[in-house]
């Protein structure tokens, strides 16, 4: 994929993704003309916030006959898992380095990247080997450290994918509180806290990850749910794809979701463990 800004009219990186037999996914910025680059490189899909990271840097490459410096993945695979969730159809990836006080930055559009005939040798070289449909929707369940995924027809036929995460804490047993993510057929991802017991929730929900900062926000609140044999009030986000792509930015594999809210002058909080939740298969049906 080449870069948006050109120089002598040609474009000043790529971006590449590339599997050779027998080999492991490649995820590599391909930068023209410099013999070095620094091994920190900052990325970001949009306008979302820049992530920095270490990756293997290697010089004195030619292609087309232009020298080039290349910054390549450390772990290409997750790389490009937190990319596909990131992005979508029409959203641009930013990437910048600085050496001697300068920056130096390119952009790539990744409008129909994610949806080429290859993505299926790259899976493979990815070692991702997923039950599809027909339509390359993953199908099947499985487990997380705390909760689970889903995906495939209901009895009514719809193609329904989610994710559950159960709270760590307990009252008689069972679990007080659950966060879904989902998304069916036709529809747009939803982004949900369900709470056990209580009849109704206010607006008002405050959650932050690890030992973050607050965040009070405004989320809708319908009611009269039921999940097995259990009442339910739940907590639904207004925009879940920006809550999502702020969770996920704000999580690391081990980190805990805390969510909050006040009633009657009684706080109820719960809190889950997100540990494998953004590296499951059912990732590219809520995409």
């Amino acid at each position: 994929m080449e870069s948006e800004e050109l120089q002598a009219d040609e474009s000043i990186a790529r971006f590449l993704l590339r599997c050779d037999e027998g080999e492991e996914l490649k995820a590599r910025v391909w930068w023209r003309g410099p013999s070095e680059v620094p091994s920190s490189l900052s990325w970001r899909v949009g306008d979302q916030p820049w992530r920095t990271e270490r990756w293997l840097t290697s010089s004195g490459w030619t292609w087309s006959d232009h020298e080039w410096a290349v910054h390549s993945a450390a772990d290409a695979v997750v790389f490009v898992r937190d990319l596909l969730w990131l992005a979508s159809g029409g959203e641009t990836l930013h990437v910048e380095y600085e050496r001697d006080g300068r920056k130096h930055s390119a952009s790539f559009v990744l409008s129909g990247a994610f949806e080429t005939p290859v993505q299926g040798n790259l899976v493979q070289c990815a070692h991702i080997d997923l039950p599809m449909d027909e339509q390359g929707r993953f199908v099947g369940r499985g487990d997380l450290p705390n909760g689970w995924y889903v995906a495939g027809e209901d009895e009514d036929g719809l193609f329904r994918s989610y994710l559950v995460v159960v709270s760590e804490e307990l009252q008689a047993g069972e679990s007080i509180a659950r966060v879904q993510l989902r998304c069916d057929e036709g529809e747009e991802l939803k982004a949900r806290v369900w709470w056990r017991g209580p009849s109704e929730v206010p607006s008002s929900l405050s959650w932050r990850v690890g030992d973050q900062p607050w965040r009070m926000e405004r989320w809708r609140t319908p009611s009269g749910w039921s999940w097995g044999d259990d009442e339910w009030a739940v907590h639904a986000a207004v925009d879940a794809v920006a809550f999502v792509r702020d969770l996920l930015w704000s999580a690391s594999g081990g980190e805990t979701l805390h969510v909050e809210y006040e009633r009657d002058g009684h706080r109820h909080a719960a809190s889950f463990v997100l540990t494998g939740v953004f590296e499951t298969p059912v990732h590219g049906n809520l995409i």
